[in-house]
């Protein structure tokens, strides 16, 4: 028993459970069975602040991000013209087919888009009513795929690979073994998660948005590149005008590391912007319901403007940093194939190749971190800093029990964004007239960037939920009883201690 009280969040739960026992031996002579799980009011649950709104929250690297992102917007606008005379040059004209075959190629995709929807609608109720069986149907997938590799490497005479995948199906199961009887709490999180987004499905919308942005900026990003680099195309005169005779000429390359951090702190922006935005509307589902029980409820629009203007300066801080990280790899990435392609130096090679791994490490690490700081700088309105406090604390007191929760989700939400992926390539390739095998590549990605859309999401929601769950479990009983009780009730078998 004293194991289980070390764990902060069970220690508070019996105190809450022990807490409401005495109260009910005060009124009633005769035991009495525990149909609520509701802690007394005199319990203050540990838990954040809300923060005042101000501008004061890191705001110089939102202004700097703006600059930089009207920035590229101008320069795109400018070199437009030529670039599009660079890409038309040396294209052979169009035909009378190409209205034809523009036709084959949307509709294969439009209806993969469609099926896609559709599917995705279909798996928020499969979350819901089964998730704990899609759980442990994820955590068994990849031990058996894992298991099938192995088996077909070594039957191809594959020792080597086969051996490793046949280590890692063992480790797999081993995994799946060790946190069956956590996956009762992940599904009930997991569940809580999808009713939130549910409750509030306009956040899918905004998500597409940003999306559709973010595209749209990347495409004027490519053309300020061009520009700023003065990219040429350089013929041989002598050649005939053949197009292998021309080569592109770059005058000023240093401008590419520049812009190559740019575009990761764009991305990593729209990213946790998004995050962020659905943390505070999840952040009001659980502590204030009525605002935040339509499509398009008012906290979706009072989150999604806090994360633009009050939490920007917050949101760009911590994605500079990643960015700063992913630039610093692309470069060492470089390198390192620079270096396959030329001359082979030992010691060179292996000096990248660690930097490579630990840069890759390092993003892995300050990305997660950045996961569960946004859940603050949402819900209560943190600066970057004090977040990152807040996620120490969080990990100092709960310890596996959030990171092996989060492994489990997000393992289900990939494998059903997966089969939704594969189910709408089939989908596109059969309607396809042709039945080309690029209308399946074409419907797999087109379902796996709006199945992925969502589930990201969802991903965002039932890390929101754990977070508010661990710091104040009272509110959850008193807007979501049946939530609450789901919960405490699997929280209760990871630990065999009952209520």
């Amino acid at each position: 028993m004293s194991e289980e009280r070390s764990n902060p969040l069970t220690a508070r739960l019996l105190d809450e459970d022990k807490a409401n026992e005495d109260k009910a031996n005060e009124d009633v002579t005769e035991a009495t069975p525990v149909d609520s799980l509701s802690p007394p009011a005199a319990i203050e649950a540990m838990r954040g602040e809300k923060q005042p709104l101000n501008w004061n929250r890191d705001w110089p690297f939102g202004v700097v991000f703006y600059i930089q992102f009207i920035t590229i917007i101008t320069v795109g606008g400018i070199y437009t013209d030529d670039f599009i005379k660079m890409a038309q040059r040396g294209n052979q004209p169009e035909n009378e087919s190409n209205d034809l075959n523009l036709m084959i190629v949307l509709l294969p995709i439009l209806t993969a888009a469609g099926f896609a929807m559709i599917l995705t609608q279909l798996a928020l109720v499969v979350l819901t009513k089964m998730g704990k069986s899609f759980i442990h149907c994820s955590i068994w997938t990849n031990a058996i795929v894992s298991f099938v590799v192995g088996i077909t490497a070594l039957a191809n005479g594959v020792t080597v690979l086969g051996v490793l995948f046949l280590f890692s199906a063992l480790m797999g199961c081993c995994y799946a073994c060790a946190v069956r009887n956590r996956i009762p709490f992940a599904a009930a999180n997991l569940s809580a998660g999808v009713s939130s987004i549910k409750s509030n499905c306009g956040i899918t919308l905004v998500s597409i948005l940003f999306g559709v942005v973010l595209f749209a900026w990347i495409i004027l990003w490519s053309i300020s590149l061009v520009g700023v680099m003065d990219m040429k195309e350089v013929c041989d005169e002598n050649g005939g005008g053949d197009e292998s005779d021309c080569i592109l000429q770059v005058q000023n390359s240093g401008w590419s590391v520049l812009w190559l951090l740019l575009l990761f702190w764009t991305q990593q922006v729209f990213k946790n912007v998004v995050h962020t935005t659905v943390a505070g509307v999840v952040g009001t589902w659980y502590f204030d319901p009525e605002g935040a029980t339509s499509c398009c409820s008012s906290a979706i629009f009072s989150s999604l403007y806090r994360s633009l203007t009050y939490s920007f300066g917050s949101i760009c801080f911590g994605s500079l940093l990643v960015a700063i990280i992913q630039t610093l790899d692309a470069i060492v990435r470089s390198l390192r194939n620079e270096r396959q392609n030329g001359e082979q130096n030992v010691g060179a090679a292996l000096l990248l190749c660690c930097l490579d791994c630990l840069l890759s490490l390092l993003q892995g690490i300050i990305e997660y971190f950045n996961k569960w700081a946004f859940i603050y700088v949402g819900v209560y309105g943190y600066p970057f800093l004090t977040a990152g406090e807040k996620v120490m604390t969080l990990f100092q007191e709960r310890g596996w029990t959030v990171v092996i929760n989060d492994n489990l989700v997000r393992n289900a939400l990939s494998l059903l964004s997966l089969v939704i992926a594969l189910l709408s390539g089939v989908t596109s390739l059969l309607v396809s007239p042709n039945n080309e095998p690029i209308t399946f590549v074409a419907g797999f990605l087109v379902g796996l960037l709006l199945s992925s859309t969502v589930m990201s999401i969802i991903d965002s929601a039932v890390s929101t939920i754990i977070v508010c769950f661990a710091e104040a479990p009272a509110e959850l009983e008193q807007n979501h009883s049946k939530h609450s009780r789901n919960m405490k009730e699997a929280w209760n078998k990871v630990y065999d201690i009952s209520f």
